[in-house]
């Protein structure tokens, strides 16, 4: 997925999915590159989905290997959960809570995500009629 990346010799940052503050990061230097000079750069988050394709099929059906491994590992918010417990950013107690809290807020409907900005940042505008 990065050979158009070559082609145009936009740097390419590979980052983990599997680690959130790696991919923070990666976003962040991305976009400083970007602010500084000017140029494109890609990103190649490497991960997978859980649940297939569109996260609503059975993809053990068409790559049952690949899929009975995925099964087994833990997923990224069990991951980040353990390291921050591992750290002893937060307790396991929190980060049980946080995951009932955060469950209870979408069974309920509610928002989870703050609301969108009504008025869009003018200075993220793009020129296109040179193109």
């Amino acid at each position: 997925c990065t050979d158009i990346a070559k082609m145009v010799h936009a740097p390419i940052f590979h980052v983990n999915g599997d680690d959130p503050e790696a991919v923070v990061f990666m976003a962040q230097l991305a976009h400083d590159y970007r602010q500084t000079f000017h140029k494109d750069i890609v990103i190649d988050m490497y991960c997978y989905r859980r649940n297939g394709h569109n996260e609503a099929d059975e993809p053990s059906a068409t790559q049952p290997l690949m899929y009975s491994v995925i099964k087994k590992l833990p997923s990224t918010r069990e991951l980040f959960a353990n390291k921050l417990v591992a750290e002893g950013v937060i307790s396991k107690a929190e980060s049980v809570a946080f995951e009932d809290d955060y469950r209870e807020s979408l069974d309920k409907g509610e928002y989870v995500a703050s609301a969108l900005v009504r008025e869009p940042n003018k200075t993220l505008y793009v020129d296109w009629t040179p193109y």
